[in-house]
């Protein structure tokens, strides 16, 4: 069975090495084994919830996702973890593929799958900050201090009001500000949703993951529309996809302590 290395970075950005580690990165925060180590039965129900919206246009690769779902199971891995543990190398990764059957393709795709569309993505803190603000800047300094240094560290250490207020007696940072970024935070989960769409979502008053879940299509389009005309940009569903954010936002699991 062909192992075509240089499609890893073709597909995913990154050489086969690189993509491994940046998926194992993501994985070794608590939060992320807890709630993202999805078995394969919960892998392929939660792949619907991320890619069953709208017209349904990623219906064909849901399709070649829960295809890969089931043969890794049918192989014996048991969840994403496992998984990873199994191809950390190349040589791993070939005597993986050999013994399974599974194609190299499938595989990658998978890998780029797990990375872009089940885990976080890590955003530095400056992606939830106005630059412009001196509270904010010194803020993220300080949060730095003490190892918050992405979305996925506020994630892991100010989601609930007993550790925001913590945070707070350490640092002076204030308990609103702290509960704001977190929630930014929280938005970013999101899949390809970045720090400047985060803020496009808040100034719309879309501040927190679960007023995203629990709105409709076209109350969401609208408050977007609404804000984006502030500033002198057309909305456009090719750079928001109100209707996947949505989907999305009801499927991630629950984190942030409101």
């Amino acid at each position: 069975m062909a192992i075509e290395w240089d499609l890893v970075k073709k597909w995913t950005l990154w050489h086969y090495e690189d993509l491994i580690k940046r998926i194992s990165q993501v994985l070794e925060y608590p939060f992320v084994q807890e709630y993202y180590n999805h078995t394969m039965q919960k892998a392929e129900a939660y792949a619907a919830g991320l890619l069953t919206f709208g017209e349904f246009k990623h219906k064909e690769f849901l399709e070649k996702i829960t295809a890969s779902i089931r043969n890794l199971s049918e192989s014996g891995v048991s969840n994403y973890i496992d998984l990873i543990e199994s191809i950390q190398t190349k040589e791993q990764c070939e005597e993986f593929v050999k013994k399974t059957q599974i194609p190299f393709r499938d595989l990658i795709r998978f890998l780029n799958y797990i990375l872009r569309w089940v885990l976080p993505f890590n955003a530095p803190l400056k992606e939830f900050l106005d630059k412009d603000n001196e509270d904010h800047m010194s803020s993220a300094k300080k949060l730095r201090e003490i190892g918050i240094k992405n979305n996925l560290d506020l994630l892991e250490q100010v989601r609930n009001p007993f550790e925001r207020h913590q945070i707070s007696s350490q640092t002076g940072i204030s308990e609103s500000l702290l509960f704001v970024l977190v929630n930014m935070a929280d938005i970013s989960r999101i899949p390809y949703i970045r720090g400047k769409t985060v803020k496009i979502f808040c100034k719309a008053r879309y501040d927190n993951l679960q007023k995203i879940a629990d709105t409709n299509e076209e109350s969401f389009v609208k408050a977007l529309k609404e804000y984006l005309q502030t500033v002198g940009v057309k909305f456009s569903k090719s750079f928001i996809e109100p209707d996947g954010a949505i989907a999305q936002a009801k499927t991630l699991p629950s984190l942030v302590e409101q």
